[in-house]
């Protein structure tokens, strides 16, 4: 059963996303590879914060899009995992077979806006 990562920003759906373990792998790859020289982080930032005041992605084409959507998801994978036991642990370590949701917020500070992301629930699935 693929991962399916469903993605807000300030409580509104913008994507969903589905991928097998192999594509997450192939993600975390491509996406700091396709950012330089910036850093995935940045991009999906940037992209966040797009969506968010404007409605739509930056890319006009599908391709950028698609780049745009492989750094949200790829930000959302390495979005710390609250788990006690072990506190290093990240999205990515239970994404395959799971539906996660995120919801990033918009935060302001000295005009400045920051985006940051919070997990709001992961659903195992069986298969």
């Amino acid at each position: 059963m693929p991962a399916v990562i469903r993605v807000s920003v300030e409580g509104q759906r913008v994507l969903t996303w589905e991928g097998d373990e192999n594509a997450i792998v192939r993600l975390f790859d491509e996406a700091p590879r396709a950012a330089r020289p910036r850093r995935p982080e940045q991009l999906a930032a940037t992209s966040i914060l797009h969506l968010h005041r404007y409605g739509r992605f930056i890319g006009e084409d599908s391709i950028g899009q698609r780049g745009e959507v492989m750094h949200i998801v790829w930000l959302v994978l390495d979005t710390p995992f609250d788990d006690p036991e072990r506190p290093e642990a990240r999205v990515a370590d239970c994404a395959a077979s799971s539906t996660i949701d995120v919801d990033f917020e918009i935060i302001e500070r000295g005009g400045k806006p920051t985006v940051r992301g919070r997990v709001k629930g992961v659903t195992k699935l069986d298969g």
